[in-house]
């Protein structure tokens, strides 16, 4: 659903005979996608190559959590220093 401020809304139904349980997660702020998407390329560019799952980048092992909104920007602004990334409207 799109309404108001909500940019996501995602829904998980659970449904037996005679009743149901849903769960659901609702975003107003696209920002929280980005900064999970440069958590998780941060935390795959210190991993050796190979493939990985959702349940490697989230699992007990991954410091992921620990990616504060100051700790995401500075390692960002390393990265575009590092790479020389065009970060340019298009």
């Amino acid at each position: 659903m799109r309404a108001g401020d909500i940019v996501g809304e995602h829904t998980v139904l659970f449904a037996g005979p005679g009743e149901a349980l849903s769960m659901t997660h609702r975003a107003t702020d696209r920002g929280i996608f980005a900064r999970g998407a440069l958590a998780a390329a941060l935390w795959l560019q210190s991993q050796p190559p190979g493939r990985y799952t959702m349940r490697d980048l989230l699992g007990q092992n991954s410091n992921l959590a620990l990616f504060s909104k100051e700790t995401l920007r500075s390692r960002a602004a390393a990265v575009r220093r590092d790479f020389s990334v065009d970060t340019s409207p298009v």
